[in-house]
C-alpha cells in the first residue's frame, strides 16, 4: 500500500487524531498516559497506537520497561510532518 494512503488511513478515526494531538503537545507520552487522557479501554488504544506506528506516524522507545510513543517526523518522512502541521493548525482553529 501506498506511504501516504496508510498514514491518511490511520488519522481517519477520531481516537487516533486524539492520540497524535497529544503527542503534538507532549511530545512523548507511555500507553498509560494516553488511557486515562483518552478514557477507552487500554486494549483499544493499544490497538490504536499499533495502527499509528504500523503507518509510519509514531516511533516507540523503551525506557525503564515502559514503551513510549512519540511522533515520526524524520526527514525521510515528510508527509509526516506536513501532516502534524495541519494537525497544530487545526487545533487552533478550534
Amino acid at each position: 500500500m501506498d506511504f501516504l494512503l496508510r498514514i491518511m488511513k490511520s488519522l481517519a478515526n477520531e481516537t487516533r487524531l486524539k492520540i497524535v494531538e497529544y503527542l503534538i503537545k507532549d511530545k512523548q507520552l507511555s500507553l498509560d498516559d494516553i488511557t486515562t487522557r483518552i478514557s477507552r479501554p487500554y486494549k483499544t488504544i493499544a490497538g490504536h497506537l499499533k495502527i499509528l506506528e504500523k503507518s509510519g506516524m509514531l516511533k516507540t522507545q523503551c525506557w525503564k520497561g515502559e514503551v513510549l510513543y512519540s511522533l515520526n517526523s524524520s526527514g525521510k518522512l515528510h508527509y509526516n510532518q506536513q501532516l502534524i502541521d495541519i494537525i497544530k493548525k487545526r487545533k487552533h482553529e478550534k
